[in-house]
């Protein structure tokens, strides 16, 4: 048996609000593992379940309303704070390029192609979970 409107609706509000502060403490593994547990909610909401002589009561939509707007705002900080990640991570990786240049012997015999001293690829190591 599928569970009511409001019971959905009530679990939805409780998975936003671990997912709103594990986003403001910046644990994005946290609020990306709730990813399941929302959308089945969600499916719950849409179509609607078994009827619910309660329904969706002011108290519960206003709390709904207010979670959504904050994890909208959340979201739209944690993927600001990862863009800064990445820019940081690529200035870091030009700088390095830049500085690790070919350097030619002079005076090397030049037989094929001239042979580059102290050039070393960059070194970078990116951890991604999800």
């Amino acid at each position: 048996m599928s569970e009511t409107i409001f019971a959905a609706a009530t679990r939805l509000a409780d998975i936003l609000e671990r997912e709103n502060a594990a986003l403001r403490a910046l644990d994005f593994p946290a609020a990306t593992a709730l990813h399941d547990e929302k959308a089945g909610a969600l499916a719950c909401l849409s179509p609607p379940a078994e009827p619910d002589p309660r329904g969706i009561d002011r108290a519960l939509a206003e709390r709904l309303k207010a979670l959504a707007m904050d994890n909208r705002a959340l979201l739209a900080m944690a993927l600001g704070v990862q863009g800064r990640v990445i820019e940081v991570i690529a200035g870091s990786i030009a700088r390095q390029m830049a500085q690790s240049a070919p350097v030619y012997c002079v005076g090397a015999p030049r037989v094929g192609a001239p042979r580059a001293v102290g050039a070393r690829p960059a070194a970078i190591a990116v951890s991604a979970q999800a």
